[in-house]
């Protein structure tokens, strides 16, 4: 009996274990499907954008065309009565397709939404008013070709939904060098106050979001969405950032200086992320390196570390704006920072160096030779990385060392200017800060050149541009961790990945989809194939190299500050066949109007050759004596010679 008892309990647990397995093994294959189905979208929808950025041209030929290319506007007030066909949208968890609009307005929290369209959302300022007007968006190029290439992407985010994936709810493409966020379904974005200041992390019911609050807000302040998470890890690979501000600059002491510096450095920290590695040097004819860095080397870039440093920062230029001048020595700034990384080449992560230097023109007094200095240290840095250290992961920490220079008062094609030679001698870039403004204009106040120089973000864009070419060729879908959604206030994980042109030679932005916490039943599976995908994705440095297209893109075209001889050489190579045309334009017209001269000349030698040929008539004129004439002279019998002769002594007469 027990024996049997004990048969039939091993079978009951063997059936029972099946079964859990097989369900588990289903539950594990839809999370697999699901999130496969995520990347699978996020992959269409890129491959969309490169086909609408290369056919620009041939779908809006002309300029006209692509004025009339038209946009909801997220942050309209009256986005609702301007969209047609509206559902029920509950924080960004899940769209309830079927509610009619008069239900919406009972629900609490809920938002009005349409599945017709997408809508555009550009950078705002602190107090939500957006950087660019509507009329200035179509008068800079960028802002208005991309403008075009986005049109139509709606079609594509409907098609998505309705007959790929219902459960999908916020799709989006951001832009990078045109500072243009795209989200899919259209959806007002302004924010009551009150629901900012109350909201509750998982449940955010607490406040309800009628039209009448919609209406009276404002769109989200100071948003920024290149910073976002989704943006960040999908579009950059580790690095470690070494940090150089020139203190002796008038030019970065003076208010609006110490501005646009304080800006710059914070959004080079938001653009970090924990897998970053940053020091920050500041340097007059003195080196100081940050006190976070000075006994723990290069610093994870964690929210605290962000804040810790930009108060630091703030402090030191407000503090030595009144006391530091004079110029400044590159070459003990070298020596100082490569002894720091050869001290601390344990904390470096195993990817690029970017070095970048904020300066002006006027300060370096340097009488040895800086580049050659710097050129030699990163050489003897990578030698001593690769023969001294034991540590696989160090080996190849600094695959490459790139120098990034923002000044201040550096012309174009500056001769013999460090800070334009020091990008050129290691791939890096020069970017010049000259052209910002510090206007306070807000949205439709100034003019569209105003409106761009305003936005710091977008005129460094060539720096952030150039930290994606190891994403080229990458077509891995990168997954975030859970972070705060910006609208609905709710932990989300995204699923984006970086877009590019076809030939591979513009960074475009990332396009991506979100996938809300609410929406994951069996969460904890859910999180562990994220954090799996996300380590595959995120932390990989590949062997991608920058390509000369890439880089000459960035830098303005193929003859820029680092080529200027190309620049030089192009005119000489212009002009001379224009000056040699010139010259046989001015040959053949001087020919001509020699050989007119000398044919002139030749004619009138022959007129006088032909008088000097002819004999001079002799009329013969008879005397006044009536007298018989000489013997010798033949006597005048020709009647016309006798009335000559009359006419002759008549006029004698007269005269008389």
């Amino acid at each position: 009996m027990r024996t049997a008892l004990s048969i039939v309990i091993l079978l009951l647990t063997t059936i029972i274990t099946s079964l859990l397995f097989t369900q588990l093994s289903h539950q594990q294959e839809q999370l697999i499907n699901f999130l496969n189905t995520k990347e699978s979208i996020v992959k269409q929808i890129c491959s969309n954008l490169t086909s609408n950025h290369n056919n620009l041209l041939t779908n809006y030929p002309n300029y006209n065309d692509r004025n009339n290319c038209f946009y909801y506007n997220g942050c309209d007030p009256y986005l609702e009565l301007k969209l047609p066909k509206y559902s029920c949208y509950f924080g960004t968890a899940a769209t309830s397709i079927g509610f009619q609009e008069e239900k919406c307005q009972k629900q609490c929290n809920s938002r009005q939404l349409s599945l017709e369209h997408a809508i555009t959302l550009f950078p705002t300022n602190l107090d939500g008013s957006e950087m660019y007007s509507t009329k200035n968006a179509k008068i800079i190029d960028d802002i208005r070709d991309m403008r075009c290439i986005l049109q139509d992407m709606n079609k594509i985010y409907k098609n998505n939904k309705l007959l790929i994936d219902d459960s999908l709810t916020l799709q989006f493409i951001g832009s990078e060098s045109s500072p243009i966020l795209q989200s899919y379904p259209a959806m007002n974005w302004r924010i009551p106050e009150s629901y900012l200041k109350s909201f509750d992390l998982l449940n955010s019911s607490n406040v309800c979001l009628n039209d009448d609050l919609l209406k009276s807000s404002t769109c989200l302040g100071n948003l920024e969405y290149r910073n976002r998470p989704w943006y960040i890890q999908s579009a950059f690979t580790p690095k470690n950032l070494v940090l150089m501000i020139d203190m002796s600059s008038v030019k970065i002491r003076s208010t609006d200086g110490i501005q646009i510096t304080l800006n710059l450095i914070n959004y080079l920290l938001e653009s970090l992320y924990e897998q970053d590695r940053i020091v920050i040097f500041l340097f007059t004819r003195d080196i100081i390196v940050s006190p976070f860095n000075e006994k723990s080397g290069f610093l994870s870039v964690t929210n605290n570390v962000k804040l810790q440093l930009k108060s630091w920062l703030t402090s030191q230029l407000t503090v030595t704006s009144q006391s530091s001048s004079g110029a400044t020595l590159h070459s003990k700034l070298f020596d100082t920072v490569f002894q720091f990384i050869k001290e601390y080449t344990s904390t470096l992560i195993n990817c690029d160096t970017s070095f970048v230097m904020i300066a002006d023109g006027e300060t370096s007094r340097d009488d040895t030779n800086p580049k050659d200095i710097l050129l030699n240290y990163i050489k003897e840095t990578s030698n001593y990385n690769n023969n001294n250290t034991t540590n696989n992961e160090l080996v190849s920490w600094n695959k490459n060392i790139r120098f990034f220079t923002f000044t201040f008062g550096v012309k174009s094609y500056a001769e013999n200017n460090l800070l334009q030679k020091y990008p050129c001698a290691t791939d890096g870039l020069w970017i010049p800060l000259d052209s910002i403004s510090l206007t306070g204009t807000t949205s439709g106040s100034g003019d569209a050149s105003s409106e761009r120089h305003n936005d710091i973000r977008t005129v460094i864009s060539p720096f952030f541009q150039y930290h994606t070419f190891r994403r080229i060729n990458d077509d891995k879908v990168k997954w975030t961790g859970l972070y705060t959604d910006l609208l609905s206030k709710q932990l989300t994980a995204s699923a984006a990945i970086s877009c590019y042109s076809n030939d591979k030679s513009k960074f475009l932005g990332v396009v991506g989809v979100d996938v809300p916490l609410v929406l994951l039943n069996n969460y904890n599976e859910y999180v562990k194939e994220i954090e799996r995908r996300r380590v595959v994705g995120y932390g990989l440095c590949n062997e991608q190299k920058i390509t000369k297209d890439f880089l000459d893109n960035l830098r303005g075209g193929g003859c820029n500050y680092c080529n200027a001889p190309c620049g030089q050489t192009l005119v000489v190579i212009i002009f001379i066949p224009i000056a040699i045309l010139a010259a046989l334009v001015l040959f053949v017209v001087l020919f001509i109007w020699h050989r007119i001269v000398q044919r002139r000349q030749d004619n009138g030698d022959e007129e006088d050759v032909k008088k000097q040929m002819i004999p001079p008539i002799r009329i013969p004129v008879p005397t006044m004596n009536n007298d018989a004439p000489h013997s010798n002279e033949a006597p005048n019998t020709s009647r016309r010679s006798k009335r000559y002769h009359h006419h002759n002594r008549n006029e004698t007469n007269d005269g008389l």
